[in-house]
């Protein structure tokens, strides 16, 4: 906020105050006290010279008192602040003393105690899922591994019955041709 629109708004709010009202009353009682002065100096028939001398001296009260406005509103606003200050540190310790007070009511206390107990036991249950998952990836490995071993196992025995049945097939169409021979010869 500009320093301008602050200025304005301190001298509103300083312009809204008590000791701002309270002033303005002086200055409106002083107006109404001398219109009564004027009606009973009327009516005592009193010197125009005293009431001249009177009505100056009220004047200059009331323009003492405006003078002092500024000093009488700051002044004022400070005593507000310190009240405020002193209010907000009574309210504090007072909401400390009652936390503290609750912390040591046997329901809080037993609450925080069964808060704990179940923060370690979710944390132990924790740590048992991570090793059961870290056995279950060790076997799932293992099984691959074993699988694999096999698949080779099984390719290297079904290539070895494919070449002994190669084999024995070329081997018994020789021994057909050779019987052909033999028996057509």
């Amino acid at each position: 906020m500009p320093i301008t629109q602050d200025l304005r708004k301190t001298v509103v709010d300083l312009t809204e105050t008590k000791p701002v009202y309270a002033v303005a009353g002086v200055g409106d009682l002083a107006v109404h006290t001398m219109r009564q002065a004027g009606e009973k100096l009327r009516a005592l028939r009193v010197e125009p010279k005293e009431l001249q001398d009177r009505a100056t001296e009220r004047v200059e009260a009331v323009r003492t008192a405006v003078a002092e406005l500024p000093d009488t509103a700051q002044s004022r606003a400070h005593e507000l602040v310190e009240q405020v200050e002193e209010t907000y540190d009574e309210l504090a310790a007072r909401g400390q003393k009652l936390i503290q007070r609750i912390r040591r009511e046997p329901a809080v206390k037993d609450a925080t105690h069964q808060v704990s107990v179940a923060e370690a036991k979710a944390k132990a249950a924790g740590t048992t899922a991570r090793k059961q998952a870290t056995q279950v990836r060790t076997s799932a490995k293992a099984t691959g591994t074993q699988a694999r071993t096999s698949a080779a196992r099984t390719r290297t025995a079904a290539k070895a019955a494919g070449t002994s049945a190669r084999k024995a097939a070329e081997k018994t169409v020789t021994a057909v041709e050779v019987a052909a021979e033999q028996v057509g010869a």
